[in-house]
């Protein structure tokens, strides 16, 4: 490729990046802008008075609801509750699950196939009937019971992705540490699972994005002690304010996104290796 044609490839992947990150850049100085401000025409890029704005959006979005704030700290906990047990407990029971798939060839060749089929299946077509059982179980309203959901639906995603990712390691490397002496379990664990490593860390990464975003289940399953972000941020817009309250949005917004980003950065080499 000539020089021309590479600049302009780069102005354009340069264009293109700016245009995706123009949103994100501009919520973040909106989390540091008062009302007025943010509704200010024309624009304000630089805030004026960032240290009320910390006060009137961070501290209200993130306060809890006993010391005048909007709950956001509570919400953010419960979240993270939520989405670290449910990423946990799938990959320990689909590690297993997805080895025994590709090594054993449980189930025939249409097992895989129907756990699969599970995840296609609409959330709005179960969720009445959870939440008439968790009813009955006195599960609603807690994190115990958002998690066995979220571990349901994620389960046979990261099944079918687990094997996809085992059946990519030669058995022969297997049947070399059996020749020496490993039983199948230290074989799995010593040979096996850290090859698998990139596999499991992308998996894990789209457990917990699932977890941490999703709503239909949080909305109908949750009242009041268990309150996810998903579902306390479209609340905020008039939350006991006549104007809208666009910092607080955008606060709880920001906060959001963090969890997936940090976990995004410290996997990176496992994600690249595993895409």
């Amino acid at each position: 490729m000539g020089r021309a044609p590479r600049l302009l490839s780069l102005v354009a992947l340069g264009c293109l990046v700016v245009f995706s990150l123009l949103p994100v850049l501009w919520m973040l100085l909106s989390t540091l802008k008062l009302n007025i401000e943010i509704f200010s025409d024309p624009p304000v890029w630089i805030p004026g008075n960032v240290g009320q704005a910390l006060e009137q959006n961070w501290w209200l979005a993130l306060a809890s609801r006993t010391e005048g704030g909007l709950g956001g700290i509570n919400s953010t906990l419960d979240s993270l509750v939520i989405a670290v047990a449910n990423t946990v407990l799938v990959i320990l029971i689909a590690t297993p699950a997805a080895y025994a798939l590709v090594r054993f060839k449980t189930g025939g060749k249409h097992l895989p196939i129907w756990i699969l089929s599970q995840r296609i299946l609409p959330p709005i077509a179960v969720v009445i009937p959870y939440f008439l059982l968790f009813r009955q179980l006195d599960l609603l309203d807690t994190h115990l019971g958002l998690i066995l959901v979220y571990v349901t639906f994620n389960l046979p995603l990261a099944i079918w992705l687990l094997r996809g990712f085992f059946s990519d390691i030669p058995g022969e490397v297997e049947e070399a540490a059996l020749v020496g002496g490993c039983s199948r379990f230290q074989a799995m664990r010593r040979v096996t699972l850290p090859l698998a490593l990139p596999g499991v860390a992308v998996t894990m990464l789209f457990c917990f994005i699932f977890a941490w975003n999703e709503f239909l289940f949080a909305i109908m399953l949750t009242q009041r002690r268990v309150v996810t972000l998903p579902v306390i941020i479209p609340g905020l817009l008039y939350a006991g304010a006549v104007e809208p309250r666009f910092g607080p949005l955008f606060t709880l917004t920001t906060v959001s996104l963090l969890p997936i980003l940090v976990t995004s950065f410290f996997l990176q080499k496992y994600i690249i290796r595993g895409l």
